[in-house]
């Protein structure tokens, strides 16, 4: 008993324990639709039009032409977000993620170079915003 509670026992034939196993197995590799990504990530689906139609994400299309997109989308996409919320323009971001690999989950050394460049242009931006208060 926990906190007075029986305890629980496993029940294999449970749904859920089905679609968790699938979802543990799923690889960066794997398609998910524009749905899901919006979902996963935060944005409404005319956001993630907006942004394949900018160059910074790319989706794929199924038998259907439903779009498909890279699970590693997610990350690149919240990257996407948190760099505009710096006052990095569309443009700004997507040179920046044209150094990234496409069809591939990024690696830590690929992430290191991006975010050393990231940091010094927001260093250069906070250096020229403090000369531009104290004159």
């Amino acid at each position: 008993m926990f906190f007075g509670l029986p305890s629980l026992k496993a029940q294999p034939k449970l749904r859920s324990r089905f679609i968790l196993k699938k979802v543990l197995a799923m690889r960066g590799t794997d398609l998910i639709s524009i749905g899901q990504l919006a979902a996963r990530v935060g944005v409404s689906v005319s956001a993630i039009r907006f942004y394949e139609a900018k160059g910074l994400v790319a989706s794929t299309r199924n038998a259907g032409g439903q779009r498909r997109f890279l699970r590693s989308t997610v990350r690149r996409l919240s990257f996407v977000l948190l760099t505009q919320k710096f006052g990095f323009s569309i443009q700004e971001i997507a040179g920046h993620l044209s150094a990234l690999p496409k069809g591939r989950n990024p690696t830590p050394a690929d992430g290191e170079t991006l975010g050393h460049n990231m940091r010094q242009a927001l260093d250069a931006r906070i250096q020229e915003i403090t000369l531009r208060r104290d004159k």
